[in-house]
């Protein structure tokens, strides 16, 4: 990969924050515009629009919520114009414009209202799912997720739903040939009824890190996974409160 730059990942409670400029940026696969105090965000050379609020979060809910200073979600908006490359085993992420990760698994993909789908594999049936940084646990509809063991339930306050409580439970699945155990939550009904209405029946969030290096190629055409010499521990990044950031299509 011909790295433009790489910054220090920092994961507060499984999300995904890198430092530029002083600023601290949450990266956020899941809301189609990115956000910010002021009107423009300048990243690798380029100057990126911001709005003020995304169904009614801001920066400063998200960084209450999180639990971190967040001064700019870099949204899919602005993530889809690089190459990125994220290795939970060195805290890095990369950004450039060129092929990543050498030996990686390549899974296709596809944008739905600006953010990413690709497709997942449950119990022999395959579904679309949204590709969501902002998401610390996957999450699936329920009829999806209850034949399998139940490991505990976590609260949200998601943007636009209020709290919710969500039961978790351990989901074997399939991404790109790839086999995989995933603690997934179960979707809010509204959230739900949304994602379906377009076609999408989960999301998968940043517990894929658990397992795997994960990047993207520009444009969310490609999926790259990169399987990890040593699995993270599931305390890593199931944490009480679990956080859903964004969503472009949790409205109805």
């Amino acid at each position: 990969m011909s790295v433009t730059r790489e910054y220090a990942l920092e994961m507060v409670g499984g999300h995904l924050i890198i430092k530029a400029e002083g600023q601290a940026l949450l990266l956020d696969t899941g809301s189609p515009v990115s956000v910010g105090r002021e009107t423009t965000c300048r990243f690798q050379g380029r100057e990126f629009p911001l709005l003020p609020r995304y169904n009614d979060m801001t920066t400063e809910s998200l960084s209450e919520t999180i639990g971190a200073r967040v001064d700019t979600l870099l949204g899919a908006d602005m993530l889809s114009w690089f190459t990125v490359d994220i290795d939970p085993e060195t805290s890095r992420v990369a950004f450039g414009r060129d092929s990543t990760m050498p030996g990686a698994q390549v899974v296709p993909m596809e944008r739905v209202g600006g953010i990413p789908v690709l497709k997942i594999e449950v119990a022999g049936k395959a579904f679309p799912a949204l590709l969501h940084t902002g998401a610390t646990v996957s999450c699936l509809r329920g009829a999806d997720t209850r034949p399998f063991p139940f490991v505990g339930i976590a609260r949200d306050c998601y943007p636009g739903l209020g709290e919710f409580a969500t039961e978790l439970r351990r989901v074997p699945l399939m991404i790109g040939g790839l086999a995989i155990r995933l603690v997934c939550g179960v979707l809010p009904p509204v959230l739900e009824q949304a994602l379906v209405r377009v076609g999408v029946r989960g999301l998968v969030g940043t517990d894929l890190l658990r397992s795997f290096r994960v990047g993207w190629s520009p444009g969310f055409t490609e999926l790259h996974l990169l399987a990890r010499r040593v699995s993270a521990g599931v305390e890593r990044f199931v944490v009480p409160s679990l956080t859903l950031v964004g969503t472009a299509l949790a409205r109805p």
